[in-house]
């Protein structure tokens, strides 16, 4: 398992991230694996006057895979 360090940033606000992946070489292919699931609410999407919309965001102390 490996990890990469970097900014996620969508409708214009960057946070910074750390991700898991996972790196497979077979011969000269590389095949990388990870997911990304960002809190919506963090970037301004899913909201309805700058209040949460049920449902769109995640309880504090979850994890992504």
């Amino acid at each position: 398992m490996f990890a990469v360090d970097g900014t996620l940033t969508l409708r214009g606000i960057g946070k910074p991230v750390t991700r898991p992946f996972t790196l497979a070489i077979d011969g000269n292919a590389a095949h990388m694996a990870g997911r990304v699931q960002p809190i919506r609410t963090d970037f301004g999407a899913g909201q309805v006057a700058g209040r949460p919309v049920n449902g769109s965001h995640r309880k504090s102390g979850s994890t992504s895979t």
